[in-house]
């Protein structure tokens, strides 16, 4: 009896910041795994600001201290965002500006909120592509802008992206 372990066939996924996969995982865009949370805070009715922090995630703005960029004083423009989604900084993502929220809350109208669809990617997976700093800088090369570190990225952009995903 052999003591090898047998390991799957890994095959070129013609996904540029991927490379081989697993023969038997699916390759999907964005789009099929995650939909895009637009909710805003009509009336400013939560006052709970949360902030995008890179190597720290979503968290309270009051929690960030006096760096970065300031609370607005209108929330009501702001997207609500709920414990469990994903946050990205539409311009700050390939330098990590990601998370996935603990809190229930308000943050930036840049940036990008995410759900999963858990029919289809697992939660902490998905988590892992999306904090990927090889997929971080893939989605932010498709950026637009005049500084190529704060190209702005979106909704638009991700949901094309496509992704190695096994079973669940």
């Amino acid at each position: 009896m052999s003591t090898f372990k047998s390991y799957p066939t890994r095959v070129e996924t013609g996904v540029e910041w991927l490379g081989k996969a697993p023969q038997h995982w699916a390759i999907l865009p964005g789009l099929a795994l995650m939909t895009e949370s637009r909710a805003k805070n009509t009336n400013a009715a939560c006052q709970d600001y949360l902030s995008l922090v890179a190597g720290r995630g979503v968290i309270p703005y009051a929690e960030k201290g006096d760096v970065g960029n300031k609370k607005p004083d209108d929330l009501a423009k702001c997207k609500l965002v709920s414990p469990g989604q994903y946050v990205i900084n539409s311009m700050n993502y390939s330098i990590g500006s990601y998370g996935v929220s603990n809190h229930q809350g308000v943050c930036s109208p840049v940036y990008v909120v995410l759900n999963h669809r858990p029919e289809k990617i697992d939660h902490q997976y998905l988590d892992l592509i999306l904090s990927n700093p090889s997929y971080q800088s893939y989605a932010q090369s498709y950026g637009v802008g005049i500084l190529a570190h704060r190209c702005t990225i979106g909704w638009d952009i991700l949901r094309k992206i496509k992704i190695a995903v096994p079973t669940i």
